[in-house]
């Protein structure tokens, strides 16, 4: 489920914030902080699955008009499944700040 929130996104992989913070280690960052954020990105996210089911009978029939494709489609999956996989636990919006 994962993959599915946010490929349609091009995002093609999170990383764990202990191995995005080596790597920083790594390049010589100094000055490393990490700030959690998922909770102010919870209620737009909320909001936007929400949004998804309404949308989906416009995106269903742009299907099969084939106004719609596989990018559209990958896009809708995002939404619908980014809030869930949230809910879930299974990511969460991190912000780094390091200096050079």
């Amino acid at each position: 489920m994962l993959k599915r929130s946010f490929i349609g996104w091009g995002v093609s992989s999170l990383e764990i914030d202990a191995i995005f913070h080596g790597h920083l280690n790594k390049l010589k960052f100094k000055h490393i902080r990490v700030q959690d954020v998922t909770s102010l990105i919870y209620r737009s996210s909320k909001r936007l699955f929400l949004l998804i089911f309404p949308a989906l009978s416009a995106h269903l029939v742009g299907v099969i008009l084939k106004r719609r494709g596989r990018i559209e489609h990958s896009n809708m999956v995002s939404a619908l499944t980014q809030f869930i996989s949230l809910k879930k636990g299974l990511w969460k919006s991190k912000i780094f700040y390091a200096e050079k």
